[in-house]
């Protein structure tokens, strides 16, 4: 006889279906996030490379447009990294309680 009920061994079952394919994924999402860091950084280095950037503001080679332009989309960039950080913690959150679940399932399977 199994101490889970028919919704719990479900939930089991689509757990464990769920960490079967997740880290490959997140190694290519993490793949696919540095390439196109790298292809950004060559193909238009003034919105990825600070170091281009410095070096152009030494030189006094900056359009003013171009600087105000760099200017508006900082406030912008500073939000969506912000976003995307509390993106990142809801689903971590969201992980969090899925795995309490599961330990609760665990504890009631050992006692």
């Amino acid at each position: 006889m199994s101490a889970l009920t028919p919704s719990e061994e479900r939930f089991v079952a689509k757990r464990k279906a769920m960490l079967r394919p997740f880290f490959f994924v997140m190694v290519l999402c993490a793949v696919a996030v540095v390439g196109f860091w790298v292809y950004e950084i060559f193909a238009t280095p003034l919105l990825a490379d600070p170091f281009h950037v410095l070096e152009r503001l030494e030189e006094d080679s900056l359009d003013e447009t171009t600087l105000v332009t760099m200017a508006a989309f900082c406030p912008l960039l500073f939000s969506l990294v912000m976003v995307m950080a509390l993106a990142l913690m809801a689903f971590a959150a969201g992980f969090a309680r899925r795995e309490m679940k599961y330990l609760t399932l665990m504890d009631r399977l050992r006692n």
